[in-house]
């Protein structure tokens, strides 16, 4: 049980510096510790959150059930494990929203032994890249299955002896297909030929972690028998338990088919290799042998007619083999298997593996023995347990593989994960000492900067330089070395003897002996990033070490690679962090040039247009025309410089986030306020507008910008009106999906888009030329960007001389 102490600075440090939210519960629930990454997450406070209850403040009720059942189910005899790697569970924010987050539960004896949760919430936006990298090492599992799917019949259950995964092999011999088989357990395909005892003790051997063999008679779907060869292989946890096991066999249906057709012995009796006996089931009395059996034993047949196994099986009475012998008689069994001594002629033994099965012969019912050498069996065995010995070291290399991307996923600390693989490493070649490290370049030229390495300080000197730079990693640029010819060539290093190695160039006074080096280099796309480099292996290094420990080799190459990336989203991080400070100062620059302009440049204008009235009111009426069209321009040129900063001013709120809020806004409100400042301009040119709101009667937007919406395409429309008709105006509402849409149509002189489609939106850019239509050019730039400020989008369509209509599409609340 982890311990917890309150005044360890450090842990301390760590909590309140971590990348990772990082919450302290007692049992209830309640919050006792919260740090500033939990802040940022959720939005409470430490004030707002400490003393309240977790589970109300952050997790709805949906996420508890599944928290608290993960807590119960690892509780055992008053005693917590941890409750979960990775879950992923909904949380909701102060603010009411709801995100996805991942946690993992720890829990610790505080001082004073009362028990306490330690909660790490990782967000998950930045992990996806760095997760599908590490996942690259779920090639070793696919490699290894594809190399038993190859050449045996496969199976894996769940602890309760239900099927989770079948090969071809399996469905193809079986009959059954995948569906069929998976969540069924092997009572599917039971024969019903072995008794109750044989399958007890099968789940006893299992159940202990231990591997289990034997010869199994199962049945196929269509009814029919087949024979397998069959091992169970037991995966456990870090408690030595069983959570799953995997069931190899191989068919073996011929070997016993030629056995039971062995007893209609004819030619095969007396040509076979192996040793057949035939012995009477009343008298025990041999009847017959074959050639093998005869020359083996050193007896003719009429010597062994006269004899009993009895005879040459030394350790047996005569009682003991009835005894054994008695379930066949009864038909309780269809066949015996027992390894026994038997005795030559000369006196001489030999062990036997012995299968006897009831037959009959001659119209007697006699007992058919058939022996095999047991030199043969003990190549058989030693076979199978090399077979189950490498398959048990690469189901263990595929957990430690499992293991360690788990916790390089899971620690703050990343160097805890290369110092797991460095641990595996030293203890599967049997190595003193080593390191891990990462290919880096300073001046063009590689050194090593370690990752993982092993304590081998010699002096105090050396011990002060580990305890200082270790964790930070130490570096190495000397590259007249042997992890120098590393670095240089990029191929493996293997020197068994290191002291004379002209590669090398010696070690520092007092280093420990380095009798033996391997170096192996770690690539990332054909590119030198790492080098693995252990020592001291007492028999010495070879080619095929390394090749074992391609799976470990692979796994640095993708924590490196995962490192990097980490590094780069840190920088990343910095660079944003940064440009939002940046944009925060443009901003206020920009809000305060929004002020100057609204008070600097606008005075100017009124006073100017106050002039300009002044003139004109005290002008003679019969002044000269030209005075009179000289003050004429100069009141419409104050008039539109006034018209330009206004529209400026409406812009730059716009770009600094100065509108107003968006709400629930009825279409004929909005637009009956506009038409009324409108009303005596339409009058005035007679024209005739139409307004249809019943589809869609209201949007969710600004009211102020809404009303800027309608007013630009009213001022448009006048102005850019044909002469040669009357105007004519169409505003409709529509719904498409999840939007609110707003046609607005006329009948005016129209536009080539094709030509100026592109302008259409732009600043200052007025597509109509005539100097009697006046205008700034941007009014519909500040529609555009009205409506996109609010997700929404404008498009338009026109023709030359027939008019334009502007669609607006607005998000639905």
């Amino acid at each position: 049980m982890t311990r917890l102490s309150n005044s360890n600075n450090l842990l301390s440090q760590f909590i309140s510096n971590s990348i990772d939210g990082i919450m302290i519960t007692n049992l209830n629930g309640v919050i006792l510790e919260w740090n500033k990454r939990m802040e940022e997450l959720f939005g409470w406070s430490k004030t707002e959150a400490v003393g309240k209850s977790g589970y109300s403040l952050m997790i709805p009720e949906e996420s508890r059930e599944l928290l608290t059942k993960n807590i119960k189910k690892h509780k055992k005899g008053g005693q917590y494990s941890v409750a979960s790697n990775r879950n992923l569970i909904s949380v909701t924010h102060k603010n009411g929203s709801a995100f996805t987050i991942e946690i993992s539960i720890t829990p610790v004896e505080n001082e004073t032994n009362a028990l306490e949760l330690i909660c790490v919430f990782h967000e998950l936006k930045d992990e996806k890249d760095l997760f599908n990298i590490l996942l690259q090492t779920e090639k070793v599992n696919s490699d290894l299955r594809h190399a038993l799917d190859q050449s045996a019949i496969i199976a894996i259950t769940n602890v309760k002896g239900e099927i989770t995964y079948t090969n071809e092999m399996f469905t193809t011999i079986s009959g059954y297909s995948n569906e069929e088989l998976i969540g069924a357990d092997h009572r599917i395909i039971n024969s019903g030929y072995h008794p109750k005892s044989f399958f007890k003790d099968l789940w006893k051997t299992i159940a202990q972690g231990k591997v289990w063999n034997n010869e199994v008679k199962n049945k196929a779907k269509d009814g029919s028998y087949y024979w397998v060869n069959t091992t169970i292989v037991p995966f456990v946890n870090d408690k030595g338990k069983p959570y799953q096991y995997m069931v190899v066999r191989f068919d073996i249906t011929e070997e016993k088919a030629a056995i039971e057709e062995g007893m209609n012995l004819g030619e095969i009796l007396e040509d076979s290799l192996n040793e057949i006996f035939i012995f009477n089931q009343d008298d025990l009395r041999f009847v017959n042998a074959n050639k093998g059996s005869l020359k083996n034993m050193g007896y003719s047949l009429e010597e062994m007619c006269k004899m009993t196994p009895v005879d040459i099986k030394p350790e047996f009475t005569e009682q003991q083999f009835k005894d054994f012998i008695a379930p066949l008689q009864k038909n309780d069994v269809e066949f015996l298997e027992l390894e026994t001594i038997h005795e030559r002629k000369n006196h001489s033994t030999y062990n036997a593996f012995i299968s006897i099965q009831p037959a009959i012969y001659n119209k007697r019912p006699v007992f058919v023995a058939f022996v095999r050498d047991e030199t043969e069996k003990k190549k058989v065995e030693k076979e199978r347990l090399q077979f189950e010995k490498e398959l048990q070291e690469k189901v263990s290399l595929l957990a430690t593989i499992e293991n360690i991307q788990a916790e390089f996923i899971k620690k703050d600390n990343k160097a805890e994960a290369f110092d797991l693989v460095l641990s595996h490493l030293l203890t599967f070649t049997q190595s003193e000492y080593g390191y891990i490290g990462e290919v880096l370049y300073k001046d063009n030229k590689p050194y090593i900067k370690t990752q993982a390495i092993t304590n081998i300080s010699w002096d105090a000197a050396s011990s002060y330089q580990y305890d200082k730079y270790a964790k930070e990693g130490l570096e190495f640029s000397e590259l007249n070395s042997l992890y120098g010819s590393v670095l240089t060539t990029g191929e493996p290093v293997i020197s068994n003897n290191a002291a004379t190695d002209k590669r090398s160039g010696g070690l520092p006074k007092g280093h420990p002996p380095l009798d033996k080096f391997l170096g192996i280099p770690i690539r990332r796309a054909n590119k030198l990033i790492g080098i693995i480099g252990l020592s001291n292996k007492p028999e010495g290094y070879t080619e095929e070490i390394i090749e074992n420990l391609i799976p470990y080799i692979d796994t640095c190459s993708n924590l490196l690679e995962a490192l990097r990336l980490e590094k780069l989203r840190i920088q990343a991080q910095d660079q944003l962090e940064k440009t939002i400070k940046e944009l925060k100062n443009s901003n206020e620059i920009l809000d305060s040039f929004v002020y100057r302009v609204s008070h600097d440049l606008k005075s100017p204008i009124i006073n100017f247009s106050s002039m300009i009235l002044m003139l004109k009111e005290s002008m003679d009426k019969n002044q000269s025309p030209v005075i009179n069209k000289i003050i004429g321009n100069m009141d419409l040129s104050v008039n539109r410089m006034s018209e330009i900063i206004e529209g400026l001013l409406e812009l730059s709120k716009i770009e600094i986030n100065k509108g107003v809020k968006k709400t629930t806004v009825r279409l004929a409100t909005s637009y009956n306020e506009i038409q009324n400042v409108f009303k005596t301009q339409i009058n005035d040119i007679k024209a005739t507008i139409q307004v249809d709101f019943t589809q869609c009667e209201e949007v969710y937007f600004s009211v102020t910008e809404l009303n800027s919406v309608f007013q630009n395409f009213l001022t448009n429309s006048i102005k850019y009106r044909n002469q040669d008709k009357r105007l004519q105006i169409d505003i409709r509402s529509d719904k498409r999906g999840n939007f609110d849409i707003i046609y607005f149509s006329d009948n005016g002189i129209g536009m080539d888009l094709k030509k100026l489609g592109h302008k259409l939106f732009g600043m200052f850019e007025r597509l109509h030329t005539s100097k009697a239509i006046e205008g700034t050019g941007i009014g519909l730039h500040i529609v555009k960007k009205l409506i996109e400020k609010a997700g929404g989008e404008i498009d338009v369509k026109s023709k030359i001389g027939e008019g334009t209509t502007f669609i607006i599409s607005l998000p639905q609340k």
